[in-house]
C-alpha cells in the first residue's frame, strides 16, 4: 500500500474512513518523508559521480603529462 501511496496510484476513500483526522496528517507526513529520501538518494547518487569524475580528471592529466615528457 505504500508504495501504491508513493505512485499515487490508491482510494483515498478507504484512508479516510478508517480515521478522518489521523489519515490525512499521516499520509502527507509519509509523503513528505518520501520525497526527501528519494532526493537524498539523488543527490547522493550525482555528489558520489561528480568526485568519480574529479578524481578520473587528475588521473587523466597525471598521464597526460607523462606522455607530453
Amino acid at each position: 500500500m505504500l508504495f501504491e501511496i508513493t505512485l499515487m496510484s490508491f482510494n483515498a476513500s478507504n484512508f479516510t474512513g478508517a480515521d478522518p483526522v489521523l489519515s490525512p496528517f499521516s499520509f502527507s507526513l509519509f509523503i513528505i518523508i518520501a520525497v526527501f529520501v528519494c532526493l537524498s538518494m539523488f543527490l547522493s547518487i550525482i555528489n558520489d559521480e561528480f568526485h568519480h569524475v574529479e578524481q578520473n580528471s587528475i588521473e587523466n592529466q597525471q598521464i597526460l603529462l607523462y606522455m607530453l615528457k
